[in-house]
């Protein structure tokens, strides 16, 4: 696992949060998962980007990894 500390906030916030993706994903293979999106995304692109429209806001929001709130 290379980023603990974006781990430790996936399972702090987004996990808790509402992400329903993940409402099913059994605990035991969360460390798995978070694998899968390290090699895909975290290892290839240096930022993510969410898109949400906002008055008086740009709607370009940076965020610390794919998927997050």
């Amino acid at each position: 696992m290379r980023s603990l500390n974006l781990f430790k906030q996936w399972i702090s916030h987004d996990l808790v949060y509402g992400m329903e993706i993940f409402d099913k994903l059994p605990i035991g293979r969360r460390e798995e998962y978070w694998d899968w999106i390290e090699e895909l995304y975290l290892q290839r692109y240096r930022k993510c980007f969410r898109l949400e429209m906002e008055w008086g806001s740009t709607g370009i929001w940076h965020i610390p990894l794919p998927g997050s709130l």
